[in-house]
């Protein structure tokens, strides 16, 4: 006797898988990775790349201040006076038409950065001014941005008789130097390089804190 047995077939059709299809299954995993490692504070371009060039270019308030004054002075030099001590510095600060100007120029300068004080006519006024504010440091560590006053006989008990403003501090052989920018300096505003500790300077005072 025999036995007849029919199989059935069962037919498998596979699909290939289109690319289109990986990219919509690998796709949401990488998607939440990253979405995780943001929330954790981990972003490589937020640290390291962005971070680092807004700090380069960052500065601090005061040396902002300090540039504009310097900056206020520069911008300057070469002003030559007209009869009778005749400047617009003293114009614009006191409303007199000429004096000696040397002050009014580094009030003008300080108003320029943004400064209230110091503001006097006087160069001895601008030294009172900076020390009632804690600000006078005396014949040592000058900065770019002091005030500067002079006695040009060298002697300190008398009241200061000229005022500038330091624009560098530098190193030349060994030894230190100031650049200064004056008003009523040979009748004009001048530039003058000197020791920082010639007999003749009095004092610094930082105009900014």
């Amino acid at each position: 006797m025999e036995i007849a047995v029919s199989a059935k077939k069962h037919t498998v059709t596979l699909k290939p898988l289109q690319s289109s299809t990986a990219s919509s299954t690998v796709g949401p995993a990488k998607s939440e990775q990253k979405s995780k490692e943001k929330s954790k504070g981990y972003s490589t371009r937020d640290t390291f790349v962005d971070g680092a060039k807004e700090t380069k270019k960052t500065s601090s308030d005061k040396d902002k201040k300090i540039d504009k004054l310097i900056d206020a002075a520069k911008g300057q030099i070469g002003y030559k006076e007209g009869r009778n001590n005749g400047n617009k510095f003293t114009k614009e600060m006191t409303g007199k038409s000429g004096q000696a100007w040397c002050a009014d120029f580094v009030s003008w300068a300080a108003k320029e950065a943004g400064l209230s004080k110091p503001k006097s006519s006087l160069a001895q006024g601008i030294a009172d001014q900076l020390e009632a504010k804690g600000q006078w440091k005396g014949r040592h560590d000058p900065k770019k941005g002091d005030a500067v006053t002079f006695q040009w006989d060298g002697n300190s008990k008398k009241p200061a008789d000229h005022v500038g403003i330091v624009e560098r501090v530098f190193e030349k052989n060994g030894k230190k130097y100031i650049t200064y920018i004056s008003g009523n300096s040979s009748d004009s505003v001048s530039r003058r390089t000197m020791p920082w500790n010639d007999k003749a300077i009095m004092g610094y005072g930082s105009m900014i804190k």
